[in-house]
Parts: structure tokens; sequence; C-alpha cells
């Protein structure tokens, strides 16, 4: 979806004017689509959630199709009732400086979304960041928090030995059965059969109706 990513400085994009993206023809090619924990109550209802392992480490996704997003339309609009985050905050997303683990605002220089003279100015004349940089901020700042929270939730999941390998059947009208694999679940059998402090983290986090979410958005594996 990003093309070439550039880290935002006042001293040289200054007079760069931002136009907010109008459509996600951008995406039309990602079939997982990266959510968060606290997103699966929005988002269960219209396409299935799963888990795949990135770099050994699980990552939630909204799963949209099998060759192509088959949640963005021909116009590019998205054709369900929420915009995931990590679509709603392009052109701009966070950029990881490791040495100091801080991270940068950086943003799509091929987006074609900083070119209009009637775009929103990205800062101020001393400097300092516009209100419409401020409000890219807070939704970067949210969504690398909450990417955050979900990683660590999976990841107290994989300690447990809850993820558990599953595959998929798609059929489709005139067409050959398809298997589609490399995706993991969360066990809730042997959830319950772990210790009670486990299960007791597991409620008083909220974690439950996650779970129990994400398995029923499953039955939506119809829709992609």
């Amino acid at each position: 979806m990003f093309k070439t990513i550039k880290i935002l400085d006042p001293k040289i994009h200054n007079f760069y004017r931002y136009t907010a993206a109008t459509d996600f023809y951008c995406a039309k090619s990602l079939t997982l689509i990266p959510i968060t924990f606290s997103e699966i109550k929005l988002l269960c209802c219209e396409y299935p959630i799963v888990i795949i392992m990135q770099e050994e480490k699980p990552s939630l996704m909204l799963l949209t199709g099998v060759s192509e997003n088959g949640a963005i339309d021909e116009k590019g609009a998205w054709r369900g009732s929420y915009i995931p985050a990590f679509l709603r905050r392009y052109p701009f997303t966070l950029v990881e400086d490791a040495p100091s683990e801080t991270h940068h605002i950086g943003f799509d220089l091929e987006s074609g979304l900083f070119s209009s003279p009637e775009g929103q100015a990205l800062f101020n004349a001393d400097g300092t960041a516009s209100s419409a940089l401020e409000a890219v901020k807070q939704l970067l700042t949210i969504f690398q928090q909450e990417s955050q929270i979900t990683q660590n939730i999976l990841m107290r999941m994989m300690e447990k030995d809850l993820l558990t390998a599953s595959e998929f059947t798609l059929q489709k009208e005139n067409e050959e059965a398809k298997k589609i694999n490399g995706f993991f679940t969360i066990d809730k059998k042997r959830l319950f059969e772990l210790e009670n402090d486990f299960l007791i983290e597991v409620l008083q986090n909220g974690w439950m109706e996650m779970i129990e979410l994400q398995q029923l958005s499953l039955k939506n594996i119809s829709n992609i």
C-alpha cells in the first residue's frame, strides 16, 4: 500500500499541504488488513478475522479476499460500516527509530495527496504542527498503542500454546472448493484447561469477549 515513505520534517516539508484520500484503491490488493483487538467488535459481523504469523509473532488480521480486497468496491469505497484504522491513517504511518526507541511520522510521497494547493497545511508558520497534523498524530498514536496491546495479548496466547493451525474451505457458486490455510485460531478447549490464574487474567482484561467475537467472525468466510 505504501510506496515511498519519507519522514515528515518541518524544515523540508513546511509548505506541503495535505488532501485526505477519497478512496482506498491503494489497498485493493491487500487481502489481509491488520486490525486491533478493540476493532474486533466493529468488524466481526462483516469479514472473517484471523491470526497469522509474521516473523514468528502472531498478528490479528481482517481477511478480505483471496486474490484481491473484496471489502473495497469498484469505486474504491469500503463496503462495510467501519473502516479499519490501518486504512484510515493512510498516507501517514509511524516509522520506528530503533536506536532511540522513538517513532517519527512518515508519509507516502507517491500517494498523490500532497500536491494540491487547496489542501490542509501540515505546519504552522512557526514550524509547529497544524491542527490537521495533530489529528494525524493522535490517530497514529492510538493505532500504535492498540497494535502493541493486541500483539501482547496474542503473545500471551502463544506462550500458553493456545494458537492452533487452521484452514478454511471457500466454496463459490459454480467453482471448485478452495482450501485456505496458514491461519491460527485460539483453542478455547485448551484455554479452559489452564490454571486459574491465567483464566482470571483473560476474564479481568476482557479478552474472552474478543476471543468469542473473533471465532464468530469466521462464519463470514463466504463473504470473501
